[in-house]
Parts: C-alpha cells; sequence; structure tokens
C-alpha cells in the first residue's frame, strides 16, 4: 500500500514543486535584468539613471520594467541663461527710462531757477532756448536707442527661437537614440526570460530633458511578443527582422488612454498614502513613485507602482480646544513618531502592511472596476506592485492582483465579486 502511495503522491506534489520553481526562476531573471538595464544606463555617456529599473512578471501578461532617465547635457546651465534674453533686455529698459526721467528732472529744475534766478528777459529767453535744443537732440538720440532697442529685441527673439528649434530637435534625437538602445536590448536579453508564447516583455521608459525646452519631457513604451523572441532565440528570424516587430508607443501624459483608465490609476494611488490623516510620512516607510497605467488591447487595464516598505517617520499635529494664555487660540502642537523596525518584528510589520495595501487595493477594485467601460469583457484589470529592495529575501517582491472584466459582469453583488479577485504575492 505504501509502495503504491509513493507514485500518487509525487503526481499530485509535481505541479506544485513545478509551478514553485517556475517563479524562482522568473524571478532569478528578472532581478538579472533589472541589473542588466541598471549597468547600461550607469555607463551611458547620454543618460543619467533618475530612478533605477524595477521589473516584475505578470503571469498571462509577460514581464514590465520600469524606469526614468534624463540627458546628460553638460551645456544645460548656459543654455537657459541665453534662452532668456528678455531679463537683460528689460534691464536695460529701465536703465534708460530712468535716465530719462533724471534728465528731464534736472533741466526742469534748472529751467525753473533760472526763471526765478534771472531777471533779465533775454538772457532768460537764451537759456531757455538752449536748454530746448538740448532736449531736442537728448530725445533724437532716446529715440535712436529705442530702435537700435527693437532691433536687438528682434534679433534676439528670432536667436532664441532657432535655438530652441535646436534644442527641441537634439531632444528627440536623443529619445530616437535611446529607443534604438531599447530595441537592442530586447533584441540581445529578451529571450532568456523565456516566457510563455502568449506573454510579452515590455519596458515603460521616460526621458526628461535638462533643456529649458517646452514638453521637456517624454514617455513611452517598447514592447516585443515571447513568440518573436523564441524564433529569434531558435534562429528562425534574424535580429533585423525581429526589430521590425519591435513595438514603440510614444505616450502623451496619459491622455492616449481613456479617461476612466486615468481616473482608476488616481483612485488607486490614494491606495498607497498613509491612510491617517493626521500623519504625514516625512521620509522612509511606504513611499514610491506614483502608479502608472497602460492599455493593450486582449489584455486588458495594467495599473503598475514600485513600492518600498520599511521604518515610518511621519509628523502629526495635535489639535487642542484649550485657549491659551492671554485668551488667544493656542497653536496646534506637533509631534514627531519614529516607528523603528527591530529584526524581530520586521517582517511582521511588513507581512501587516502589505496584507492591509492588498485588502484596500481589493476593495477599491470592487467598487470601481464596474465604471471601467474601456475594458471589454474578455480582458482583464491588473495591478502589479514591486516591492523594494528592503523585503527580505524570504519575503515577496512583487504582488499581483488581477479582477477579469466578466466576474463584473457576472457578480451578484461586491461579496461575489471579491471573490473573484486573484491575488499573487511572488
Amino acid at each position: 500500500m505504501k509502495t503504491l502511495l509513493k507514485p500518487i503522491i509525487l503526481i499530485f506534489l509535481l505541479p506544485l514543486v513545478l509551478y514553485a520553481a517556475d517563479w524562482e526562476r522568473m524571478k532569478t531573471n528578472i532581478r538579472v535584468q533589472e541589473k542588466i538595464l541598471n549597468t547600461m544606463f550607469e555607463d551611458s555617456p547620454d543618460f543619467w539613471l533618475i530612478s533605477e529599473a524595477k521589473g516584475i512578471y505578470i503571469p498571462e501578461f509577460g514581464a514590465v520594467f520600469s524606469f526614468r532617465l534624463s540627458d546628460s547635457e553638460e551645456n544645460a546651465a548656459n543654455c537657459l541663461l541665453f534662452n532668456f534674453p528678455g531679463l537683460d533686455l528689460q534691464t536695460t529698459v529701465r536703465t534708460f527710462t530712468k535716465a530719462v526721467e533724471d534728465y528731464n528732472d534736472k533741466f526742469d529744475s534748472d529751467s525753473d531757477t533760472s526763471c526765478d534766478v534771472e531777471k533779465d528777459e533775454e538772457i532768460s529767453a537764451r537759456k531757455l532756448q538752449i536748454i530746448g535744443e538740448k532736449m531736442e537732440k537728448h530725445s533724437q538720440k532716446m529715440e535712436e536707442k529705442a530702435r537700435e532697442l527693437e532691433e536687438l529685441s528682434r534679433k534676439l527673439e528670432k536667436q532664441r527661437a532657432e535655438q530652441n528649434a535646436e534644442l527641441i530637435k537634439s531632444f528627440h534625437i536623443k529619445v530616437g537614440k535611446l529607443q534604438s538602445e531599447l530595441k537592442e536590448y530586447i533584441t540581445d536579453y529578451g529571450a532568456t526570460l523565456d516566457l510563455p508564447p502568449n506573454e510579452r516583455v515590455l519596458l515603460r521608459a521616460g526621458l526628461e530633458s535638462m533643456l529649458p525646452i517646452e514638453d521637456s519631457q517624454c514617455n513611452f513604451e517598447i514592447s516585443a511578443d515571447a513568440t518573436d523572441l523564441n524564433r529569434l532565440r531558435k534562429g528562425a528570424i534574424t535580429p533585423i527582422d525581429f526589430a521590425k516587430t519591435i513595438r514603440v508607443r510614444e505616450l502623451n501624459n496619459g491622455d492616449e488612454l481613456p479617461s476612466d483608465i486615468k481616473i482608476m490609476k488616481n483612485i488607486l494611488n490614494t491606495a498607497f498614502e498613509d491612510r491617517n490623516k493626521d500623519r504625514f510620512i516625512f521620509c522612509f516607510g511606504s513611499s514610491g513613485e506614483e502608479a502608472w497605467s497602460s492599455y493593450i488591447a486582449g489584455f486588458g487595464a495594467l495599473f503598475y507602482r514600485a513600492f518600498s516598505l520599511g521604518p515610518m517617520i511621519s509628523f502629526k499635529t495635535t489639535d487642542s480646544d484649550e485657549p491659551a494664555a492671554g485668551k488667544s487660540k493656542k497653536e496646534n502642537d506637533i509631534t514627531i513618531f519614529v516607528d523603528s523596525w527591530k529584526s524581530d518584528s520586521a517582517g511582521e510589520k511588513s507581512d501587516k502592511m502589505l496584507c492591509d495595501l492588498e485588502d484596500e487595493i481589493s476593495d477599491l477594485l470592487v467598487i470601481y472596476t464596474p465604471t471601467l467601460k474601456s475594458v471589454k469583457s474578455e480582458e482583464n484589470i491588473v495591478v502589479a506592485i514591486k516591492i523594494g529592495e528592503r523585503q527580505a529575501k524570504n519575503k515577496p517582491n512583487m504582488m499581483i492582483i488581477k479582477i477579469p472584466k466578466k466576474a463584473v459582469e457576472k457578480s451578484k453583488d461586491e461579496k461575489e465579486l471579491k471573490n473573484q479577485i486573484v491575488k499573487l504575492k511572488i
């Protein structure tokens, strides 16, 4: 009997063992790709890494990496000064205006004094004539200076417009260069993720310019299908032909997304804020950049945020109804709270914060997912969270919360809908 039970137990346990092993392999692959991307940008002479690459694996979707960069423009300060010549021009105009006023006051004073002191009408008239001639010459000189300043202003405006056009052109060249480098990265390393055929690699990048130009930020997504990556790995497609399959989508501050997805992103961001209204996170603690969102036809709406856990320092204001001395209103007291994470309790606090966050996001999805009309019936709503490096190695560093749109349409009430939410901590 025992001999018979062993194969049966192995049959049931083997999928679980393979499932756990597959997750560990994917976590390792994600960490490796993060290091490759970060090293690539840290060594780049053209870009500065503002926010390190953070990756996450989303089942049925694929691998997602998010990061922010800045161009490394050494003469940005010179361009900034040159790009605003109007400041110097205004100073020059004010100086000339003040000189005219002082000149007029001086001769008005001299004229009054001469008229009061000089009794001889002929001499007075002569002096007045001289003053008038001087004022006329001065007026002509001022008109000439005004014309020179106007001409200078036109030249500077033209020069500024030409320079601004050159700077914008330079920035877009760098955007193209960054996109080319990321395409090369996907071609060289994307296949090593070994994703299932129906999934994809998606890079979400933001490039900010240090130059004083309009629209100094460009966000875009670059993606490639795992099917094409596997063909590339097997030699069934050349790198040149594979590069043609890579998709680039430039983003315009979310304007390309449906409004209901943008609203949902802002709603989800509230889940990462401190829920205790009288406390303000000063540093450490629950932090990270705001969530970004995307819509991929056939998959659905994706919301992503990097999030870190750790000790919290916060301010708390305490209102008091007791009047201070002299019957004046007493000011609020400010108390500093330091939430220290000791090694023996850090794991428990981390787990609790993640559970609280998971519950709050689930509640928000239950309430607001029905408003996502742009997500089709066969698609999904996924919230992906990348947890920071402070997590212990034996703790999850990715959290996925997924709800199919079909579940929203079929569920009778909020409780039934909440039971349809799929939650993963990896």
